[in-house]
């Protein structure tokens, strides 16, 4: 039943997304980002994690998705920022098996894997951008929905519930309370790896 709900949100919210161009994703993120900040009272430590956010889910999407379009929704509503990217490409699961074709694991623990270990395709010490989204989205008490490849996570600060939504590509809504804090030191620890409660 929650999975029916939070579905049509999604889908409520796609419908009111702008189609990016993937090749322009930055720039286009930029201004979705510009906007964020000129129209709400967010502390700097909150611009800075947004700013985080949005160039690691928009290199995620050009570098690995193979998609052909993506979309992006910046909305404030009851006190949260809302973010939402999508994209059409071949999900998480299919990147899975396409760089770690031995790798035995269903779907939703490649998914869980990436959110929370991070994984990489260009060597050490690269490809914690998700794990890192995710640290964001627990020190700030807010609630992020990924999903790849059909399955994914619902993740607040003290949980994770997991979830099979029939969504082509991947899917990231999150939604940020307008008053969250987040001290740099804290939000440098979490870039660092340092911050983990896995």
């Amino acid at each position: 039943m929650f999975e029916n709900e939070l579905k049509k949100e999604i889908d409520f919210l796609l419908d009111k997304a702008t189609l990016l161009e993937v090749k322009e994703i930055e720039n286009d993120l930029a201004t979705v980002f510009n906007k964020v900040t000129t129209e709400n009272e967010i502390s700097s430590q909150i611009k800075e994690a947004v700013f985080y956010i949005l160039s690691e889910l928009s290199d995620n999407v050009k570098q690995h998705s193979k998609a052909s379009k993506s979309w992006i929704l910046y909305n404030k509503d009851k006190g949260n920022i809302i973010i939402l990217l999508a994209d059409n490409g071949i999900g998480i699961p299919a990147v899975f098996d396409r760089y770690f074709p031995d790798l035995d694991k269903n779907d939703l623990e490649k998914v869980r894997e990436a959110l929370e270990k991070g994984v990489s395709t260009k060597g050490e010490g690269r490809g914690y951008g998700l794990r890192t989204v995710r640290g964001i989205v627990e020190a700030t008490a807010a609630e992020m929905v990924f999903i790849s490849g059909g399955v994914g996570y619902k993740i607040t600060k003290n949980k994770k519930d997991p979830l099979e939504i029939d969504v082509a590509g991947t899917i990231t809504l999150i939604k940020i309370p307008v008053d969250a804090r987040l001290d740099s030191s804290q939000f440098y620890k979490i870039i660092e790896g340092r911050n983990e409660r896995n």
